[in-house]
């Protein structure tokens, strides 16, 4: 009992309250490739776009576990986004690859809504046969009328929280409330 008061202590000296270790978002991002197997299967292959850094981290580790079935190909990319300039969306992929192709876009946390928006935008205009898209973690504050099709954790926040996603150390991933 001490020990957990220790560690409640801590967390909220801190202002940080984690909500997934490594384990748990290894398991999170395991479960949503099944969930894109089961979803995709007839598709043969679908493109993985992460958004910035850590959009890339998720989007390439669901590439890594989509690889253990033989059913879907899938290959993933990096989706650079600036609040910016015009050319807010640049794509590390030549865009006509994903015409009439299932695109899933993936980031870490859902927020406003805003980024997303604009990423959607953008891919939209190479048409696609299907964007989904993907999140880590997902607030439930949004400006924009966007979701989630495949979501690791789903968090009622205040406008004053933040949900971080962690990945200073690759083999200690984390989610934290701050």
């Amino acid at each position: 009992m001490i020990v957990f008061f220790q560690y409640v202590c801590n967390q909220y000296m801190e202002k940080r309250i984690y909500i997934l270790n490594d384990q748990q978002i290894r398991q999170k991002i395991r479960r949503i490739a099944y969930q894109i197997l089961e979803n995709n299967l007839s598709e043969g292959k679908v493109y993985i776009g992460g958004i910035g850094e850590r959009g890339g981290n998720i989007a390439n580790l669901i590439h890594k576990e989509l690889q253990n079935f033989v059913e879907l190909e899938s290959e993933s990319f990096t989706i650079s986004f600036s609040d910016k300039n015009e050319n807010k969306v640049k794509l590390n992929i030549e865009s006509s690859v994903l015409a009439n192709q299932t695109v899933i876009i993936v980031d870490d946390v859902l927020n406003t809504g805003r980024t997303l928006m604009d990423v959607l935008l953008s891919v939209a205009q190479i048409k696609p046969k299907r964007i989904e898209t993907c999140f880590l973690a997902q607030r439930n504050h949004r400006m924009f009328p966007v979701k989630g099709d495949y979501v690791g954790i789903s968090l009622a926040t205040t406008f004053q929280e933040h949900i971080y996603f962690d990945v200073s150390d690759p083999s200690e991933m984390r989610v934290y409330l701050e």
